[in-house]
């Protein structure tokens, strides 16, 4: 209410609509970001953060193509500017996104890709994204034993690490993967 320009009030928006995402409104997330879009005639390109919530909202409530679309945008947009950190979270994002809709082969190709972009790298979450997405996409092919190993691989590295939180979801994956077994 307070902004004095459309900038102001769309980072404003924004800003809501990432709080409602965390409080698990993805509805509201959608809302808001979206009107901060169209208020600061933003192109998300220029925001992976609000492109990244938009995505993830988009796919939490089912709205695949919409999460997709988007994510393909972002990967693309990354990819022109050589931005391979940004590459690698949009590629992981369109993947998840991809295995959600049983793509399944469009989903395996792209996390190869993604998978020869982070060969060098040596950071543990970045490697555990995408053995955790590699774990979903087995699972989703009902390939129990490679999902298993792929979570495995996902829970050395961040038991590595000080993130608590993904530590406990790749537990929590372990653990589904194995009741589906």
């Amino acid at each position: 209410e307070q902004a004095a320009t459309s900038d102001e009030q769309a980072r404003a928006l924004a800003g809501l609509g990432q709080l409602a995402y965390r409080e698990g409104k993805p509805r509201d997330a959608i809302a808001r970001l979206e009107e901060a879009r169209a208020v600061g005639h933003i192109d998300l390109a220029d925001y992976p953060g609000w492109a990244d919530t938009l995505g993830r909202a988009y796919a939490s409530v089912d709205q695949l193509d919409a999460a997709i679309s988007l994510f393909e945008t972002s990967l693309r947009s990354a990819e022109e500017r050589n931005d391979a950190v940004e590459a690698i979270r949009f590629g992981v994002l369109l993947a998840n996104a991809l295995i959600d809709k049983t793509d399944f082969d469009a989903a395996e190709q792209l996390l190869a890709r993604i998978l020869e972009l982070t060969s060098d790298s040596n950071d543990p979450v970045v490697r555990a994204r995408l053995y955790w997405s590699q774990s979903r996409l087995a699972a989703a092919q009902e390939d129990h034993h490679r999902a298993a190993r792929y979570a495995r691989h996902a829970l050395d590295l961040l038991e590595l690490t000080e993130h608590t939180y993904y530590t406990a979801q790749a537990h929590q994956l372990l653990a589904h993967i194995e009741l589906d077994r």
